[in-house]
Order: structure tokens, then sequence, then C-alpha cells
């Protein structure tokens, strides 16, 4: 598509935007679609360069975004777009990190994971889906959502286009966890973490039935390689059952749960931090309460949703000797397994425990 037809399409993309007169033309994105060359021009001013820790943040979000993603569903519907790779392997697409580390422990030398939000600075609550993102979304045979709105965003990447062979992993319907108020960091429960896994596995089963043995194969490997994970976390229960502890937010709820920990603190303050608000007054002063009483053996803090409140939390913890430990949604470092990274976790927190005690 060039000359006429990339003025059509440059008009239509304006009049998706609705911007108003003569737009000053800045830059131009250019997007490869099999042979397929199609010139995007950006309108100058709509991006705004001062970068949060995802990046980029779009002043006509949902307008541009939603422009480009239904651009690229336009496009992939005009080749009637096909999941899997020249080579051969399964093109996969996590949408966090966490289960695209169970989704490469699974495929192996199978699959090529891409996963969308990984950067260990990042807050996936803050993600902004992108074209790129739509493209590998259009593309994979296998994708893997976490679910219970936690990244909601991948219902538009879903529908921007449907392979008919593509399989749709959701953490949430794995686990049958559902409801509102549900603890959306499932990739936290350790011991279910097998299940996903197992899920994983099938879809690749599904798509790929010539290489099942060697699926199967990894899905052994990961749980031998959870045992001792597993076993860790035994170990931390029936050493500290029952102890307090607190949390910023729920993040890594469903391991203290699993921990046999006694979570303490005003709820208000966990779920203004999960939204995006800061806490308010009485639920602030009540969080450093408790610290000041001694009233809890360890802070549990989310290191990619900081704040001028939780941030005076730490302060608060450290003046009064109160073990702080960082946790995080990603893991870290990027390549690390999901065992390795869950395995430092709880070591981390059973160090906190222990100088606690």
């Amino acid at each position: 598509m060039g000359g006429p037809e990339g003025s059509v399409l440059a008009e239509g993309l304006l009049d998706c935007l609705s911007l108003p007169g003569p737009p000053d033309w800045g830059s131009s994105l250019v997007v490869h679609i099999k042979i397929v060359t199609v010139p995007i021009l950006v309108y100058d001013g709509l991006l705004d360069k001062n970068h949060s820790k995802q990046g980029l943040i779009m002043k006509a979000f949902p307008a541009l975004v939603g422009c480009m993603l239904l651009l690229v569903g336009v496009m992939a519907g005009c080749g009637a777009p096909q999941s899997g790779r020249a080579d051969g392997r399964l093109s996969v697409v996590a949408a966090e990190s966490p289960w695209g580390a169970v989704a490469r422990a699974l495929g192996g030398e199978r699959v090529v994971v891409t996963s969308l939000i990984s950067s260990p600075g990042a807050d996936p609550h803050e993600y902004m889906a992108s074209a790129p993102a739509a493209a590998a979304v259009s593309t994979a045979s296998v994708v893997v959502e976490n679910g219970l709105g936690y990244d909601g965003f991948m219902n538009r990447l879903l529908s921007t286009s449907s392979p008919k062979d593509r399989v749709v992993v959701s953490a949430a319907r794995t686990l049958g966890v559902e409801g509102t108020n549900a603890n959306p960091h499932l990739f936290y429960a350790l011991r279910f973490a097998t299940r996903v896994a197992q899920a994983i596995e099938q879809a690749y089963v599904k798509v790929d039935p010539t290489h099942h043995s060697t699926y199967e194969a990894n899905l052994s490997a990961f749980r031998n390689a959870m045992a001792p994970v597993l076993s860790e976390l035994d170990h931390l229960q029936s050493s500290y059952a029952g102890i307090k502890v607190a949390q910023t937010e729920r993040l890594a709820g469903y391991l203290l749960e699993e921990a046999g920990l006694k979570v303490v603190g005003p709820e208000g303050f966990a779920a203004a931090i999960e939204a995006g608000r800061e806490p308010n007054a009485s639920d602030q002063l009540t969080f450093e309460a408790l610290l000041s009483r001694g009233a809890v053996h360890a802070l549990v803090v989310s290191r990619g949703a900081q704040s001028s409140a939780t941030r005076t939390v730490v302060t608060r913890a450290r003046e009064h000797g109160v073990p702080v430990v960082f946790m995080s949604e990603l893991v870290i470092p990027e390549n690390a397994s999901y065992p390795t990274w869950m395995g430092a976790q709880i070591s981390s927190l059973s160090r906190a425990l222990g100088a606690a005690a």
C-alpha cells in the first residue's frame, strides 16, 4: 500500500483519533506484515516522552492504541493469520514473565516465549497494550494470561485476531479462582503452580501433538524443580506458622497463607496501593502503629508498587527494627526459572523471620 492508499490509511487513522485541524506530521512507524509494507503516520505531539516505569505514556492512549490494534486486526484478517513459526517451533505469548517462565520451562527448545511484561522495573498495573504486542498475540500458537482483571489488556489483544488453532490458557480459570475481590497474584500460589503448568503442557500437546513426549518430560522436570521450593515452603510453615507479618499489598498473599503466616494490617491500605492510590490517613496511621508496637515480625513490600505511603511505612519498619522483605511481581533476573525466582524469595522471607525471632 503506497501513494494514494497510504494517504487514505493516514486519513482513516486521523478520523479514528478525531484530531483537529491539519496535522503537523512528525515521525513515521512502518509495520511489516508478510510482504506488505504499510506506512502509518503518527501525529506529532501525541507521544509524551516523559518516561514512566513502563516507557512512553500515550496522552491519547485509548484512541491511538485502539486504532493501532484495529489496524493489526484488519491487516491480519487480510491474510488469515496462521500461528506458529517457519522453523517449526511454537510461538508463545505470556502476559507476565512469571507465567512466561513457566511456559518456557514446559516448552524447552520447542517454543519461543514472549513475555509482554518482563522488565524488572515495570509495574504490571501500569502496562499499556501496544501494536507490537497485538502482532505477537495474533500469531501465537499458545497464549498464557493470569486473569482476574490483572491483565485485562489481554482481552483487547486477543480480540484483534483469532487463529483457529490458537489455545489460550488462563491461570484463573485453571485454578477456578473468581470474584471481584479475589487476589489476582496467582503466580504466588506455589502449591498450585504445577496445575497451571499442566494446563500449558496440555495446550502445547494440543497444537503440537507430534512432540507430546517432549512436553510431558518437561512437565515432569518442572515438578521435580519445584519439589525443593515446596519443601522450603513446608519448612517455613513448620517453623513460623502463626507468626504475624504485614504487607503493603496482596502481592505475596497466597505464599504467606501457604506458609501459615498471619497477615495483619488495614485491608484498605493494600487495596489502595493495588488500585494505584494513596491510602487514607487512618489506614496509614494504623499501619505505622503496628510497626511501632512491634506487632509484626516482618514487612513484605512489592518492588514495583512504590508510593509515598509505602516508602513511609518502610522507613517506620526500619526505625523499629522490623525486617523488610521486598518481593517482585516479575521474574528477577529476567532469564531466571520460576522455581529459582520463587525459591530466592522464600529464602529472603525465611531469613527475615529468623532475624526477627
